[in-house]
């Protein structure tokens, strides 16, 4: 994001299991920076890393749209009242990839940024499609909702880019579920590999 913050105005596609939005205004305790990846992005804690080399916030509360956390995530209200768009893994079930792609995008041109980067936090699967992260939460997404958003949000000339996040290879001796990770963004990009269904 700080290549991006540098250029323009550039939005986050946050799609993660969890808001990871702890930052000192919310808690006394504060940990790894993976429990305050959001909250750094967009400027929040004492750690130089919401203000790398004096750029932060790296993105603006409003151009964040944050997909697939679970519905009793305890910062989903705090980061509504701020102005993000949020889609618990719930109301992103209930609506559909399709939806939740085109609301995400629809935001993003009403705010007239110049594209958006895509966070995938591989703990927005449900642990039983994806148990290789460090912090499962079940009801996640399946790999066919999480590939047709994916699909759609990679398909337009807004996306800049994609990180992929968490996925912990030791819980994976077997490299099953890295290959299904990778098969998921293959599908994703176009490719006609089809999903690793083992």
């Amino acid at each position: 994001m700080l290549a991006l913050r540098r250029i323009g105005r550039y939005g986050l596609i946050f799609i993660d299991g969890h808001l990871d939005f702890r930052h000192p205004g919310n808690a006394e305790a504060l940990g790894g920076a993976a429990g305050e990846d959001l909250a750094l992005v967009t400027g929040r804690g004492g750690s130089t890393l919401a203000n790398l080399e004096g750029w932060g916030p790296l993105v603006v509360d409003s151009d964040v749209v944050a997909i697939g956390f679970r519905s009793d995530d305890e910062y989903a209200t705090e980061a509504q009242q701020i102005g993000m768009t949020t889609i618990n893994a719930a109301h992103f079930r209930q609506k559909g990839p399709a939806h939740v792609a085109c609301l995400a995008q629809e935001t993003f041109k009403q705010r007239s940024i110049e594209g958006y980067w895509i966070h995938l936090d591989a703990d927005v699967l449900d642990p039983a499609l994806m148990p290789a992260v460090d912090t499962p939460t079940p009801g996640g997404l399946t790999i066919e909702e999480l590939t047709l958003l994916l699909k759609l949000l990679l398909r337009t000339n807004l996306a800049i880019g994609l990180e992929v996040t968490v996925f912990d290879p030791d819980l994976d001796p077997d490299g099953k579920l890295a290959s299904c990770l990778a098969d998921i963004i293959i599908a994703a990009l176009g490719s006609e590999k089809s999903l690793a269904t083992n």
